[in-house]
């Protein structure tokens, strides 16, 4: 999964890391666009859900402000 976290693009001119800890994913985005940071997370949260809740990343209602 780290790898596959790792793999999303943040976009042009940007830069994003992910890192483990026990029970613990931290996601870093550095970047010109708020626009493509939240794709960034997006992306990573759509990955992850289904992988530790074993159900789909639909988005949550917040999320549509």
């Amino acid at each position: 999964m780290l790898s596959a976290l790792r793999a999303v693009d943040p976009g042009p001119g940007a830069l994003a890391g992910v890192t483990t800890l026990p029970k613990l994913a931290i996601a870093r985005y550095l970047g010109p666009s708020a626009q493509n940071a939240r794709a960034y997370f997006v992306h990573l949260w759509a990955l992850l859900r289904p992988a530790l809740t074993e159900r789909a990343a639909v988005a949550p209602r917040i999320w549509s402000c």
